[in-house]
């Protein structure tokens, strides 16, 4: 399957941060910023890309929706060329024409959630995703006059369809009793006002003396908390947290009768040099747990131990808040393993 990697860029408020691929040349593009000023010529390809997805219903059940997006969600991939050479990371402007032209700005895309199999089963789903590719040449203008032809592609549309699904048993999916792992899986957070919490309990199954881990990905650069969730309640306000901040720091939270974001903070926040620092950086966090004592990990290195006894078992999840006061805070969480301890 081709990566989507090799034509999706990101788009950000209407200026264009490009990848540009080499061309043979003896000038660098030093400082110069570039303008896309005319459409040359535009035509379009249909481009189909086929994954596998499973959904189970292996103790844990967690809805899965496939989405496909095009427009302003994605960007153009663009070279030059004229005997010019660039680098990455040169800027652009986009004439309003070209925009138009292209159909930048008009959100297209899809969305199919999947069915969830019954209990103690997977559904193997095999997806299309289908992409038409506008392509063509455009005139790009340099800060100094000098204008280049430029070859581009961009997503215009997208779809998505089920080819077919196939029912097989935990067991001869390869679903260990005692591990659950879900590296397909991939959960998020996004939060857009100040002091509240936003929780997601993957599990229906209540752990008992249990590891959890997970990567995490902080979005922004807000300093606030995201992490693991476990020994989730009943009442969906009850829980323990472990959480690390973009900054480097991490903490241990007990979560009782919390309807807003306040809790009590059993460890931290303590800084920490295990934690990958900065916006984007994913780190993987993992708990373990043994009746009261818990034992907690940043990136395969312990940092701490912890003793309380006021929740024995739960389910399992995530949780990002905007405890202290930021505007947003968004997360994603993926690579989950879950394991019952010997």
């Amino acid at each position: 399957m081709k990566p989507l990697s090799h034509i999706i860029r990101l788009l950000v408020l209407g200026v264009l941060i490009f990848q540009l691929a080499a061309c043979i040349g003896t000038r660098a593009a030093g400082n110069e910023t570039w303008s896309l000023v005319e459409i040359v010529t535009k035509g379009n390809q249909i481009d189909t890309f086929t994954d596998t997805v499973k959904v189970q219903n292996c103790g844990i059940v967690q809805p899965k929706t496939i989405i496909c997006s095009a427009g302003t969600t994605h960007d153009l991939s663009v070279s030059i060329g004229g005997g010019t050479e660039f680098g990455e990371g040169v800027k652009f402007s986009i004439a309003g024409s070209v925009s138009t032209g292209l159909g930048i700005g008009r959100e297209s895309g899809e969305n199919v959630e999947l069915e969830i199999p019954p209990d103690g089963f997977v559904y193997i789903f095999t997806i299309n995703k289908e992409y038409r590719i506008t392509t063509g040449e455009l005139i790009a203008q340099s800060s100094s006059g000098e204008q280049q032809t430029a070859n581009y592609n961009f997503n215009a549309s997208c779809s998505i369809q089920v080819v077919s699904r196939k029912q097989v048993s935990c067991s001869d999916a390869n679903q260990n009793s005692s591990t659950i792992d879900m590296p397909g899986e991939i959960w998020a957070t996004d939060i857009q006002e100040p002091h509240i919490y936003q929780q997601l309990a993957i599990s229906e199954k209540e752990f008992v003396d249990f590891s959890f881990e997970a990567d995490v990905r902080i979005n922004n650069g807000s300093s606030e908390y995201h992490g693991l969730m476990f020994g989730l309640q009943t009442n969906d306000n009850n829980f323990y947290s472990f959480r690390i901040t973009p900054d480097g720091f991490f903490a241990f939270d007990l979560w009782q009768d919390s309807p807003d974001f306040s809790f009590t903070r059993i460890l931290g926040p303590s800084n920490s040099s295990a934690i990958y620092t900065g916006a984007g950086q994913v780190n993987h966090l993992k708990v373990v747990v043994n009746g009261s004592k818990f034992d907690l990990f940043i990136n395969g290195q312990k940092v701490g131990t912890i003793t309380d006894s006021t929740f024995s078992s739960g389910k399992v999840g995530f949780v990002s808040c905007t405890c202290d006061g930021s505007s947003s805070a968004s997360a994603t969480f993926l690579n989950v393993v879950i394991s019952q301890n010997p």
